[in-house]
């Protein structure tokens, strides 16, 4: 519920009064869409988990498939198998030893690149199989891949089946573009190894974007943490009014930096246009006592165009709105600035004053290779830059960035791996 404070300005005149009124309002309410456990937009903070040993009810989720998507099975299974076994019937009557099953799980959490060789010598780097997959819709091919995560997953306990999902999708990541690119770059421009792109970028996709667009890594807000204890700046690109879990971890140093377009209300918090044009002295109050108090807004003269939701033309001001944060005791502890503009590449520029954040989906467009990349080029990122992604468990480097800069100018295409976030 708001609360307004009675402090009324009135400006008089010789045409009349206008009332600015300075409000305080409650971050739970504010930010209620990403806390309130019946909203679809709550956010989640996951840990890095494995997937749990289930090779009993693996086995028995795999073979009820055979009477779903004979095709799919068959594929699921000589996976298991490890090879394009001939004996393998279409019904499901096959017994799958939970040796094998065992194997499966030791390599998805511990071994991504034996998993790859396992889906080369399972019938998944096929010229036939691409070119079957290429008559599929793409959300009808994410949702046969992920089938196969659904059978590995405890899929009984939604929650868990989510975070076990979100975090096999953080491995198969870091193996596509970081640790295993040594074994994957050429499959970007060989048509016979797609099919293996297409499930990697299903599962990532699925549960670091669609899904999981919202998600919070705690590991990512722990070394933010210790960033702001040192004494840093988290410019968050791109960020929106996504600071609820930054400022409930305890890091009070932020500097946003984000267009704040109307054209994407969904993707911000309720009543978002109040917080960079509201009025000074304006608060927030958060359950712990932590409060925010807007002190500052200016305008610099310059303005952006965008489009809004009946996609006319319109000029939006480029604003600085400073926020202070004071503690429960009343002491400053430090501010939020959101800067409403779209990023450049010197807000990338590495410095020992700022440690840089994003979320997955903003990634996928800064290192796209093409004009959806927002004019950001990764090849002149320094080597010392470092990007903090909300739902990664450990920062991307320079060079895993250029990775994915090189993977999209390749003859591959499926998903952008940051888009139509669901």
């Amino acid at each position: 519920m708001n609360i307004k404070m009675g402090i009324i300005m009135a400006l008089v005149s010789n045409i009349g009064v206008a009332y600015a009124v300075v409000e305080t309002r409650e971050a739970d309410h504010l930010f209620n869409a990403w806390v309130s456990k019946k909203s679809s937009s709550q956010q989640h903070i996951w840990e890095h988990v494995f997937l749990p040993h289930e090779e009993e009810a693996f086995a028995h989720k795999l073979k009820a498939l055979a009477r779903k998507d004979k095709e799919r099975y068959r594929l699921f299974a000589n996976l298991v198998q490890g090879s394009m076994k001939k004996g393998l019937g279409a019904n499901g009557d096959e017994l799958f030893s939970p040796k094998k099953i065992t194997a499966l799980y030791k390599e998805l959490n511990n071994d991504i690149g034996a998993f790859v060789e396992r889906l080369q010598a399972s019938g998944w780097q096929s010229d036939e199989l691409n070119t079957v997959e290429g008559k599929f819709k793409f959300q009808q091919l994410i949702d046969k891949n992920t089938q196969l995560a659904g059978l590995l997953c405890n899929k009984r306990k939604h929650e868990a089946y989510q975070r076990q999902l979100f975090s096999l999708a953080q491995r198969l990541f870091f193996h596509l573009f970081d640790y295993g690119w040594k074994q994957t770059f050429r499959f970007f421009s060989q048509p016979d190894q797609f099919p293996i792109l297409r499930f990697f970028y299903s599962i990532i996709w699925q549960s670091l974007s669609g899904d999981g667009w919202k998600e919070w890594s705690p590991e990512c807000l722990a070394a933010l943490k210790k960033h702001a204890d040192d004494g840093k700046v988290i410019r968050y690109i791109a960020g929106g009014c996504d600071i609820r879990a930054l400022l409930d971890a305890g890091i009070f140093n932020i500097e946003v930096i984000d267009p704040m377009l109307p054209t994407q209300p969904r993707y911000y918090v309720r009543d978002w246009e109040w917080l960079v044009q509201g009025e000074i002295n304006d608060t927030v109050i958060f359950p712990s006592g932590l409060q925010l108090i807007r002190t500052d807004h200016q305008e610099d003269g310059g303005n952006f165009l965008a489009r809004d939701t009946k996609k006319n033309d319109i000029h939006i001001p480029t604003s600085r709105t400073t926020w202070e944060v004071r503690d429960s005791k009343g002491v400053v502890c430090g501010t939020v600035v959101f800067a409403r503009r779209f990023c450049n590449q010197s807000d990338f520029t590495y410095s020992k004053k700022h440690a840089l954040l994003i979320s997955f989906n903003e990634l996928s467009f800064i290192t796209c290779a093409d004009k959806d990349n927002w004019g950001i080029k990764p090849t002149l990122f320094s080597k010392a830059t470092e990007m903090h992604i909300k739902q990664l468990y450990k920062p991307v480097t320079a060079r895993t960035m250029k990775n994915m800069h090189k993977a999209d100018a390749q003859e591959f295409s499926f998903i952008r791996l940051g888009s139509c976030v669901k």
